[in-house]
């Protein structure tokens, strides 16, 4: 029988961190086209901006989450409860309560 600091060992990790800064509303729209797999040219074609606009929006997004790849910005963001998963959800990929945090960190400066 293993020890419950042996047990906790075996555990798997839970991935935790906290945002820098907040996400603007232009970082979220970036987050969610990225998340939806889109290139940077999609992104700048849906959003109606230049690609170096998009690409600058990502390093802030990459800055604020302290990562370094699309997809371990999305895995964070996904895990943190920021997106849902494509396939368990068909509305806006930011969840409602995303914008109620936001709105709220906004207001109290978190």
């Amino acid at each position: 029988m293993l020890q419950s600091t042996e047990q906790e060992n075996t555990l798997p990790q839970v991935i935790s961190f906290r945002l820098n800064e907040q996400l603007s509303k232009r970082e979220l729209d970036v987050l969610q086209l990225v998340a939806s797999g889109l290139s940077n040219r999609e992104i700048a074609a849906r959003l109606v901006i230049t690609v170096g606009t998009v690409k600058k929006h990502i390093e802030h997004i990459y800055s604020k989450f302290d990562a370094h790849s699309r997809i371990q910005v999305v895995a964070m963001a996904r895990a943190s409860g920021l997106l849902v998963h494509l396939d368990d959800h068909e509305g806006p990929l930011v969840s409602e309560q995303t914008h109620s945090s936001t709105k709220q960190m906004g207001r109290t400066g978190l």
